[in-house]
């Protein structure tokens, strides 16, 4: 509750949408420091605090970087309490991303798949007729334009297909995590077009009996 979440893009890659918690600060929601007038919260992605950047062209941010197979859970924090923890930076709020990790005396090799389709399905109607009428209202001199509509060639159907591989170990003392995910796509304009890699490893140590922990 509390938490709003919007898109501002349909390119590929702008999937990492805008998050405000408690409410915008501003009306303004384009251009240089909208991020900060949007009211974005501080991402804390397995306890370090990330630059929250969303960029008004792409719609691509903190989020859109992550692979989402990689992400083992995720936490909002919207009270006063969050400021207390992480300062003024969290005065919009506070989502806490934990990823995945290796785990004592199991080891796990998982793959994952997924393809998306985009498609232009709300188009505007053209009037191709002039004259006036209880369905037509022209305006202007009349002109000798070819008939039909050029905007469904305009678009494509856009496809994004995300293919993800990981592999976790571990015993008492040592877990280890790796995971590579490959993203491509294509959105409904053309030339829009989106390559992206995420590689993860994640190694955790403990020695001493558990009081010293990498």
């Amino acid at each position: 509750a509390g938490v709003e979440v919007s898109n501002i893009s349909g390119s590929p890659g702008g999937g990492g949408s805008l998050v405000a918690i408690r409410g915008y600060n501003s009306l303004a929601m384009e251009g240089e420091g909208a991020d900060r007038q949007y009211g974005t919260p501080l991402y804390v992605i397995d306890g370090v605090p990330m630059q929250a950047f969303t960029s008004s062209v792409t719609g691509a941010n903190t989020l859109s970087d992550l692979d989402p197979s990689m992400i083992e859970s995720i936490e909002v924090l919207k009270d006063a309490a969050s400021a207390a923890i992480y300062g003024s930076r969290a005065g919009n709020g506070v989502i806490l991303i934990t990823t995945k990790k290796g785990s004592a005396g199991k080891q796990e090799v998982s793959f994952t798949s997924s393809v998306a389709f985009d498609k232009a399905m709300m188009l505007p109607k053209l009037q191709n007729h002039y004259g006036m009428s209880d369905e037509i209202e022209s305006w202007g001199e009349r002109e000798n334009i070819t008939t039909g509509n050029p905007i469904p060639s305009f678009f494509r159907t856009g496809v994004t297909a995300i293919h993800s591989l990981s592999f976790m170990t571990g015993n008492e003392r040592v877990q280890t995590y790796f995971s590579y995910a490959n993203t491509m796509g294509k959105g409904i304009l053309g030339k829009h077009e989106l390559s992206k890699h995420n590689i993860n490893f994640r190694e955790t140590a403990t020695f001493y009996e558990g009081r010293l922990k990498i």
